[in-house]
């Protein structure tokens, strides 16, 4: 649902049917975070399960303002992760409430616009539903008719079993379905699926769809009338990104200020155009420093932070940029390339090449490094250890420059920072030494192709019908550089194109081009959520050696067949996978199981398109499996002050000595502990990073975290987690719609009754607990049945039913506080009387007396 409305409004928004691959990125992105609700099945609000209409709708709004806040803090990360918590909860009240029973259809806006309210609900002590009629079927089996169960119009949903909301009365609806366990009528009113077995109302499924799609449309349209159009393109993924790591800025010399002026060259050439970039993000850094961080939108902004480089000089020959291109891709978002450029010296941080591999890995960025300069008037023949780790691990390319070589830098970008940006052929050899051959499938649907060798300077290209590829042809541009060659081909015609190597060493060759077939996705997948509709969830982290995994792979475009390989880093097969589409799922998401390699491996997908013409893509991050894993806990909405969060660790390889570490990109993180532990074979522990947020944090900008674990003794065997979380404004608990759960107490029979404190709300949606302190009367209280209330300091009290035959009647205060587990807090009080006569009003009379005070004591 969430992709199809996403989807429906791209179109509708920006004018166009067909998706970027930046765009297809972004809604999985939403639709992710859709998905993830349904791994809190405690918190019923956040499903309008259990009547919770109220705290459903605190939540909304305060998601909705919370994507607001966020894409004008331009972070578009935490503005898609809030969306799709938004629209998912918005979607189960279609299918969890009787909204269509009760005559609706389509959007209720109430839910999300905070000057609406909501329309009339049931009471909590209102009989909702009826035990739904047992039919036995002509093959004997029982089946069970759920088409009259509901007794009432108002607005009501189903309870379901393990959360936290309970119903007051056992004549409540329920969710339904085998997995919904706890009191009430049979059956349920859960409008989940067309299985009658999980949903009651299956009959009404595919209208509660149709009515969640259009609420969802509504609620981003209503969104769009609160952003400018950037923001509502950075919401969508419209554009590419342009992420750049620059420094130390004293020591590039010539080639900062060649880069200055081709990068200028390159911009103003997009301006205005389907490939202008949507973002500029640059991190400097200094020999000792990194920083100051730019995001921004404008082109002409990126220029003259630019220039300001320029104006730097001096400093030490490395720097911190392993912490710079960490910040950058806080910065970025994910996705799509980062550029580092730096001098050939080792990373004054090189430390913390994991952390910075594990987060490009997590969000699918590719890294490139252009390294230059010497030092000491010395240049390394070889990249830095850290940085061609960086660039195979995540897909990216290391490039030894000289001082004059500064126009390979934009070629490169030109080719790969573009809309439909797609990949070809990836292969690496650290030895080389031999001739290399690689055919390399070009399909009709591509409008350009880029061949980029790194560590040789022998390329030789031969087209279809066998000509070569001399670099004057029209729309051909050549490229040679002292240890690489860079050839773009415009309009290149279909059929195998041989690239043919030389070199004398190792090597790495990429092919990319432009095209709307795509391989987007390759992920392995567990299955999570509620029972009933339960879904695939991406597994954190490296791959992991422990069995049979599933997988997922999503391709995009017009395709006729696929199938898939894992290849190694030189391109060589180790192993075909069978993949099917997923029951359900999009024609072009497919599903199977796969025994993983010990080795690293790419993922290679080949198939036709419907003329029968062949077509190749693959995705150039390395995957390598691991024996550890390391897993995340659920994300928190993070409130001012002192939290934590606990991963656990889960070693499936010999024992082994590991380091656990973790980073995030607002700087909240304050230690970890352990930082060092040992674990057996089979052995799993908890590891826990805390954290501390300040007073004054910005509400609506995400924070990454990044946990890892390294083995120390032996070394080698590695993996991390991510917990993106999004800083809330101060949470507000609003005591004023306090009302008791039972108002009037009869007859007077000398008996208790429980009482408890409804409608109090929280401004993030987050559950309140009521704890009842004291509880005032107007009648003194009788000396031989005394105290007069029972249960002080919980959320519910006993209430004598009692009072006196001569006077007005007896009235109760009910004084309480009501707390979030997310800081916020009211105090209030309600009312409850026990009236003179059954048909008497309450009496209006000053409550002087404790009802837990007897006569004669102190």
């Amino acid at each position: 649902m969430t992709k199809r409305a996403m989807t429906e409004l791209g179109a509708e928004f920006f004018g166009t049917s067909h998706q970027t691959r930046a765009m297809r990125s972004a809604i999985g992105e939403i639709a992710q975070a859709n998905a993830e609700v349904d791994q809190d099945q405690t918190n019923g609000f956040k499903h309008f399960d259990g009547e919770s209409f109220v705290p459903g709708k605190q939540r909304l709004v305060a998601l909705f303002d919370g994507v607001v806040l966020s894409l004008r803090a331009g972070d578009a990360r935490g503005a898609r992760r809030q969306l799709g918590q938004a629209l998912h909860t918005l979607q189960d009240f279609h299918s969890h409430s009787n909204w269509l029973e009760s005559g609706h259809a389509g959007a209720l806006p109430a839910l999300w616009r905070s000057g609406e309210p909501l329309p009339a609900s049931a009471g909590a002590q209102a009989a909702t539903c009826e035990d739904c009629e047992p039919v036995i079927l002509s093959d004997g089996s029982l089946f069970l008719d759920c088409g009259g169960n509901l007794l009432t119009p108002l607005l009501t949903s189903g309870y379901y079993g393990g959360e936290n909301e309970v119903p007051a009365t056992a004549s409540k609806c329920r969710h339904g379905g085998p997995f919904d366990t706890g009191p009430g009528p049979s059956g349920g009113i859960n409008k989940d699926t067309f299985h009658q077995f999980l949903s009651p109302h299956f009959r009404l499924h595919l209208e509660a769809a149709d009515s969640a799609v259009e609420a969802s449309r509504q609620f981003i349209r209503d969104l769009q009338a609160r952003l400018t159009r950037s923001e509502l393109e950075l919401l969508f993924g419209v554009g590419p990104t342009l992420t750049l790591a620059i420094g130390p800025t004293g020591r590039l010399g010539p080639l900062l200020t060649l880069l200055q002026s081709q990068l200028s060259q390159l911009v103003d050439s997009r301006i205005g155009t389907g490939q202008e970039p949507l973002r500029y993000v640059l991190v400097p850094f200094t020999d000792a420093s990194t920083g100051p961080l730019l995001v921004t939108h404008d082109p002409l902004e990126l220029k003259r932070f630019l220039g300001t480089l320029l104006a730097a000089a001096g400093g030490g020959c490395s720097g911190p940029s392993m912490a710079a291109v960490l910040q950058a891709l806080g910065a970025s978002g994910g996705g799509g390339e980062l550029f580092l450029f730096a001098p050939r010296a080792a990373s004054r941080d090189g430390h913390l090449a994991s952390q910075v591999s594990g987060l490009a890995w997590h969000q699918g960025t590719r890294i490139h490094a252009f390294l230059s300069g010497s030092c000491g008037g010395v240049a390394s023949a070889s990249p830095a250890p850290e940085y061609q780790r960086l660039a195979s691990e995540t897909g990216g390319q290391v490039f030894l420059l000289q001082p004059l070589e500064a126009a390979s830098i934009t070629h490169l970008i030109d080719a790969t920072v573009r809309a439909n940006t797609v990949e070809l052929l990836s292969v690496a050899d650290e030895s080389g030494g031999s001739r290399a051959v690689f055919p390399v499938p070009v399909d009709s649907t591509l409008s350009r192709v880029t061949f980029s060798l790194s560590g040789s300077p022998s390329l030789r290209l031969t087209r279809p019908d066998g000509s070569p590829v001399l670099g004057v042809e029209p729309g051909v541009r050549r490229l040679q550089l002292s240890t690489g060659v860079l050839v773009t081909v415009l309009d290149p015609a279909p059929g195998v194109w041989t690239a043919t190597l030389d070199p004398s060493g190792g090597y790495s060759l990429h092919v990319l081009g432009e095209s709307p077939v795509g391989l987007d996705r390759f992920a392995l997948v567990e299955t999570a959520g509620r029972p009933g509709h339960q879904g695939y969830f991406a597994l954190e982290g490296l791959p992991v050696l422990a069995g049979p995994s599933t997988v997922v792979a999503g391709l995009s475009g017009g395709i006729a067949s696929a199938r898939f390989e894992l290849r190694d880093p030189a391109g060589a097969l180790l192993q075909p996978l069978e993949l099917t589409p997923a029951p359900g799922a999009p024609p072009l998401e497919l599903t199977g199981t796969v025994e993983l390699p010990s080795r690293p491996f790419t993922v290679y997908a080949f198939g036709t398109l419907p003329g029968g013409e062949p077509w190749q893509r693959v995705l150039t991050r390395r995957f390598q499996s691991q024996t550890v894993r390391l897993f995340a806990p659920p994300s928190q909405r993070l409130v001012p002050g002192r939290t934590s969060y606990t991963f656990q660790v889960e070693n499936s390889g010999a024992p082994a000595a590991f380091r656990f570490t973790a980073r995030d990109d607002r700087g909240f993180v304050t230690g970890v502990s352990p930082g060092s532990f040992t674990l057996g074979s089979g052995e799993r522990r908890a590891l826990t990073v805390h954290l501390e947020v300040p007073e004054d944090v910005a509400p609506g900008t995400s924070d990454t975290l990044l946990a890892m674990v390294e083995s120390t003794a032996p070394a080698g065997t590695r993996n991390f987690a991510v917990v993106t979380s999004v800083p809330d404004p101060e949470v507000t608990v609003d005591c004023g719609g306090a009302r008791p759960g039972v108002a009037t107490l009869w007859p007077p029979n000398h008996g208790f009754v429980p009482v408890g404190v409804e409608g109090v709300a929280s401004s993030d949606g987050s559950p309140v607990r009521i704890t009842i302190d004291r509880v005032l009367q107007n009648e003194a209280p009788g000396e031989g049945a005394c105290p007069d209330v029972r249960g002080l300091g919980g959320s519910t009290v006993e209430l004598r039913a009692e009072r006196s035959g001569s006077g007005p009647g007896r009235l109760y205060q009910l004084r309480f506080t009501a707390r979030t587990d997310t800081g916020g807090h009211c105090t209030g009080s309600v009312q409850v009387c026990v009236p003179h006569g059954r048909k008497d009003s309450c009496p209006t009379a000053p409550v002087a007396f404790d009802s837990h005070v007897c006569p004669g004591t102190k």
